[in-house]
């Protein structure tokens, strides 16, 4: 099977391969809720290039399986449309991780000067995966053109969703990314647990001071 994922607004993000049994009890440390399966992940293109992992069924409904002899010429005939959600665990994927939190005019976020709610932070990340444009082996990020990586991203303050409005190849660098992100306004001050995703695969939390 070829799984190839697709965001509303970014377009494709990437796609998946797999392959396996349909039936049969899912292997163990499967997601959650899975019922039935057992898929090999044998690898991935784009935000997922060379992932591995395995997958299985969490729910089938008014799906039907066709015979191997079956005429293929009556396929569509004889389709009727249903749903298969299949639950997919990644191992060996590039997970986001935060190495920098910098104010808008790039002062480093700290103790001594913490972050605000409703700020918009400059955050340094590495493990964002492609770019649009791709960055050529042996090159770094062009500051006349930016790259913006392809994958969807998203960050969190404390659980609550923030709003990233950049999200490109930080100039003069090839494994490090920009994410400008605006702290929820409700945040209360202390110490904020900040978490940034990518094609829906979660980074570690790193703490920010928060006035």
């Amino acid at each position: 099977m070829l799984f190839e994922v697709h965001d509303i607004e970014k377009g494709q993000v990437g796609s998946l391969a797999a392959m396996g049994f349909a039936s049969g009890p899912p292997p163990p440390g499967t997601a959650p809720g899975s019922r039935a399966g057992n898929f090999i992940i044998t690898g991935g293109s784009g935000a997922w290039s060379g992932a591995r992992g395995q997958a299985a069924s969490i729910a089938v409904a008014g799906t039907r399986i066709a015979s191997g002899v079956e005429n293929p010429a009556y396929r569509r005939v004889n389709s009727v449309a249903g749903t298969w959600r299949i639950a997919v665990t990644l191992n060996s994927v590039a997970c986001p991780t935060v190495v920098a939190a910098y104010h808008s005019d790039f002062t480093p976020v700290s103790t001594s000067s913490p972050a605000r709610a409703g700020e918009v932070l400059v955050l340094a990340v590495k493990g964002l995966g492609p770019t649009n444009p791709v960055l050529l082996p042996g090159k770094t990020f062009d500051e006349k053109e930016l790259a913006v990586a392809t994958a969807p991203v998203a960050v969190t303050v404390n659980e609550l969703s923030a709003a990233v409005s950049n999200q490109v190849g930080w100039p003069g660098t090839s494994d490090t990314y920009r994410v400008d992100v605006a702290l929820p306004s409700g945040i209360a001050a202390g110490t904020a647990s900040l978490s940034v995703s990518a094609a829906w695969i979660p980074g570690p939390e790193i703490k920010i001071p928060v006035r």
